[in-house]
């Protein structure tokens, strides 16, 4: 005699959905330890700048999943997600920095968004050394070259490495 189960084979009723693997696996959670990454892309006319930010994830974050978390920033997309490492990515208008600075670091060169008088983050370190600079360049960039656009900033940085 074979085993019944009234609620399978009952006329009229229909079986339970079956449960998937995604529903019997805990989400992964934020955490204290998350660490969380923030990009901003700006978008307004010329201005192509991205500027990101990494920090703990905030208190109030502690426990959320990622379906938690796009519901609450709805105009973000959520790019990575582990308990380890959050990133978010959200474009916004306007442009927090006219023109890049290039210029000497710790004995490279690199390239900060804004100008000299109202400098900003640093957009890229190089692999240009001060000492592969000749003296007339190396002057320039102690005191910082203003340029406005990227391409400017590559056509400089090719330049330099000449």
């Amino acid at each position: 005699m074979r085993a019944f189960d009234a609620r399978l084979e009952a006329p009229g009723r229909a079986a339970p959905p079956a449960r998937t693997a995604a529903q019997e696996q805990p989400q992964p959670r934020i955490t204290a330890e998350t660490v969380v990454v923030t990009r901003t892309a700006y978008t307004e006319g010329d201005c192509r700048q991205t500027l990101e930010e990494s920090n703990p994830a905030p208190a109030d974050w502690v426990g959320l999943t990622r379906p938690d978390l796009e519901r609450r920033y709805p105009d973000a997309v959520v790019e990575t997600f582990t308990p380890e490492r959050v990133v978010i990515t959200r474009t916004a208008m306007g442009c927090p920095y006219r023109g890049r600075t290039i210029l000497l670091r710790q004995g490279r060169v690199a390239v900060y968004y804004g100008t000299p008088n109202d400098l900003g983050p640093l957009q890229r370190e190089t692999d240009i050394t001060a000492d592969q600079l000749t003296d007339k360049d190396r002057a320039r960039l102690e005191n910082g070259v203003v340029v406005t656009t990227d391409e400017e900033v590559d056509a400089l940085l090719e330049g330099l490495q000449h």
